[in-house]
């Protein structure tokens, strides 16, 4: 709308990674601003409320591995809309189809365990589940292990495959945004 992709165009570097490097850096900062205090106050919560801080080493390695994949996994998907509202003049629609879709299909509204057979497939199927809900459910046990490896595989895949629609996405939208410039 104000002409701030055109600019960002001129400089002569990749606009996928650049975006991506911003939104990964605002959400870490936004969870490193809040992460400490929150896990304190779990600590010290009497104890039906507290964290529970016993968990094995091979389960907390797969668990950091998970969280690291759900962090590049949210930020594709948070790109990839961002690139698709490059398309309209209006970012409101799609931002919110994939905030609804989102927030239902990742488990924040209703926890993926008490969804009908046929949504949690679909659930299982999309990256979402990947971002919240796997995550934390691994943490608690609620996930096998076994299970919790073929989960890290699922996050790279989706990973993977956002990054290559987003960049392809980019990479059109680059192509035709600079052939219409005269320089």
């Amino acid at each position: 709308k104000n002409g701030n992709v055109a600019y960002e165009l001129c400089r002569p570097q990749d606009l996928y990674w650049m975006w991506f490097s911003k939104i990964m850096g605002e959400r870490l900062s936004n969870v490193a601003l809040r992460f400490i205090p929150v896990i304190l106050i779990a600590c010290i919560l009497p104890y039906p409320y507290h964290l529970d801080l016993s968990i094995t080493l091979i389960r907390f390695l797969i668990f950091l591995a998970s969280i690291i994949l759900s962090s590049i996994l949210m930020v594709s998907l948070v790109l990839l809309y961002h690139v698709i509202c490059l398309f309209t003049l209006d970012e409101k629609g799609i931002v919110n189809i994939f905030m609804i879709m989102s927030d239902v299909l990742s488990g924040l509204v209703l926890p993926i365990p008490f969804f009908p057979n046929w949504l949690q497939n679909i659930s299982n199927f999309l990256p979402f589940r990947y971002v919240s809900d796997f995550p934390f459910r691994l943490y608690v046990g609620n996930i096998p292990l076994n299970e919790g490896l073929i989960g890290l595989i699922v996050q790279m895949v989706w990973i993977i495959l956002l990054i290559l629609i987003g960049r392809f996405i980019t990479k059109k939208l680059t192509n035709i945004y600079c052939s219409n410039f005269i320089f």
